[in-house]
C-alpha cells in the first residue's frame, strides 16, 4: 500500500534513479514558474507606480506605459556568455 506524494514533495523512503530524476524536474520546473510570476509582479508595479488603482489580480486595472527604461532593462535577454 505505497501512497504518493502530493506534486513538488518528495516521497517518503527509497526512491529509484529516475523518481529522483522526476523529482527534480517537477521541483526545477515548478520553482521557474515562480520565478516568471515574481518578475512580471515586480514588472508590473513598476509600470504601474504611478496608477492607483492598479490591482495585480486584474488586469483591466493595468494602464502601464511600455515606455520604461526599467522594464525594458528587466525584459531584455541576459548578454551571452563568452
Amino acid at each position: 500500500q505505497s501512497e504518493e506524494a502530493p506534486a513538488g514533495i518528495a516521497p517518503a523512503g527509497p526512491m529509484s534513479f529516475q523518481d529522483l530524476k522526476n523529482y527534480s524536474r517537477q521541483k526545477e520546473s515548478a520553482g521557474k514558474q515562480r520565478q516568471e510570476v515574481a518578475q512580471a509582479m515586480v514588472m508590473g508595479a513598476l509600470l504601474n507606480r504611478h496608477n492607483a488603482e492598479w490591482d495585480p489580480m486584474d488586469p483591466a486595472t493595468d494602464r502601464a506605459s511600455t515606455e520604461n527604461l526599467i522594464c525594458a532593462l528587466l525584459q531584455a535577454p541576459p548578454p551571452a556568455a563568452e
